[in-house]
């Protein structure tokens, strides 16, 4: 007997279901039996390996996405109020509906708050670019920018700007909690190595290809202070921290827009005239450290 017709007769047998159900649990399965290494599955002992289960799908991006895996783990099981690995996977399964009631909430609450920024609109922002170019405030510019074109998250407050032969010459020690801008004759790239995804997508490259942007920041870096290699910097000579990086971008959209605008809203703003299907979203999804589902879920309004 093969594995699809293993877990087919088992499920239905447990409780009638619709056969695309029962396929959908099929495919779900087969996806946890794979990443387990598991080749020939003839029994469910494959379940009482709870924590190997447990971490693959702490591995997954989302809630629905690990909740739909416990929930095609127990369409195997009988309901049992007494059995412990039928409550380990029960309890598992609920905790994830409760997150993403929570969650549902939330984005309530945020749709609450994006009527307060329904009058900014992607015009806004870039004449906010202009008005900071114009009035010398090249920092300022350089960040609200990159958040803007490139989608980044906070986590570009501890750039680093380095050469392309030193940057080659790094170990991954000395990378592994950096993050760079790369500064050569033909390349002018953001290397990251530390985000809030970093475990699961590792290094993540992308050039600054906007000539605009780039001409100001090339100039910029030729006349800041070289024995500072931050980009982000504050009177005292510190780089910015992520905190910081919001605190400035809010009160330069108070000051300028009248209203306070949070990096994640920036992005937002920068998506509005994309539908979810629209081809850039896979790169703009590369460069942020998150998967098109996310980006469509949370970004795209």
């Amino acid at each position: 007997m093969n594995t699809e017709q293993f877990f087919n007769d088992i499920i239905t047998h447990n409780k009638p279901r619709k056969q695309t159900t029962i396929n959908q649990y099929i495919r779900t399965l087969k996806k946890l039996i794979s990443n387990l290494n598991i080749k020939n599955i003839n029994s469910l002992d494959f379940l009482q390996d709870t924590k190997s289960i447990d971490d693959f799908i702490n591995t997954l991006e989302t809630i629905s996405t690990k909740r739909n895996f416990y929930t095609a783990i127990l369409s195997l099981m009988k309901v049992n109020e007494n059995d412990k690995l039928y409550l380990h996977y029960k309890l598992k399964e609920q905790q994830l509906n409760n997150s993403q009631a929570k969650l549902y909430e939330t984005n309530k609450m945020n749709d609450k708050k994006t009527e307060k920024y329904n009058s900014v609109s992607k015009e806004d922002i870039e004449k906010l670019r202009n008005i900071l170019l114009k009035e010398d405030m090249i920092q300022d510019y350089i960040l609200l920018s990159l958040i803007f074109l490139y989608r980044y998250r906070n986590e570009i407050s501890n750039l680093q700007v380095i050469s392309l032969k030193d940057f080659k010459r790094l170990t991954d020690n000395e990378t592994k909690d950096n993050n760079f801008l790369v500064n050569g004759t033909k390349i002018f790239r953001i290397s990251r190595f530390r985000f809030k995804t970093d475990k699961k997508y590792g290094q993540i490259d992308n050039d600054i290809t906007d000539k605009k942007l780039r001409n100001v920041m090339k100039n910029y870096i030729k006349n800041k202070d070289n024995e500072n290699p931050y980009l982000f910097t504050n009177k005292d000579g510190t780089h910015y921290t992520n905190q910081q990086v919001s605190n400035r971008l809010s009160y330069l959209t108070k000051k300028y827009l009248n209203t306070d605008i949070t990096g994640n809203m920036i992005v937002k703003i920068s998506l509005e005239k994309y539908s979810q299907s629209n081809k850039e979203l896979k790169e703009i999804a590369r460069i942020r450290g998150h998967s098109q589902a996310v980006q469509s879920q949370v970004y795209i309004q």
